[in-house]
C-alpha cells in the first residue's frame, strides 16, 4: 500500500497521523494543572500562601449567588 504512493500523498497521510495521535494524547494525558510563570501554587496562578506576614495584598473572595468581596490587606 505504501509502495505505491507518491510522496506527496505520504507526507499528506504522516501529518493527518501527527495530528491524530497528537489530538489523541491532549484527550488521555493526564492532567498536570496550568503552569503560569514561575508560579508554584495551585493551578490558579496564585502564590500559594507563600506571602509574608506583613506584606500588603488583595484578596478576592466569592461565592455563586452572592457579592465578591475585595479585601485590600
Amino acid at each position: 500500500m505504501l509502495l505505491g504512493m507518491d510522496w506527496q500523498k505520504l507526507a499528506a497521510l504522516s501529518v493527518v497521523g501527527i495530528t491524530l495521535a497528537l489530538f489523541l494524547w491532549a484527550r488521555w494525558a493526564p492532567r498536570k494543572g496550568l503552569r503560569l510563570l514561575g508560579s508554584r501554587g495551585g493551578g490558579c496562578g496564585c502564590s500559594g500562601g507563600s506571602s509574608t506576614p506583613g506584606s500588603a495584598g488583595l484578596i478576592v473572595q466569592g461565592r455563586r449567588g452572592e457579592r465578591p468581596q475585595v479585601i485590600l490587606r
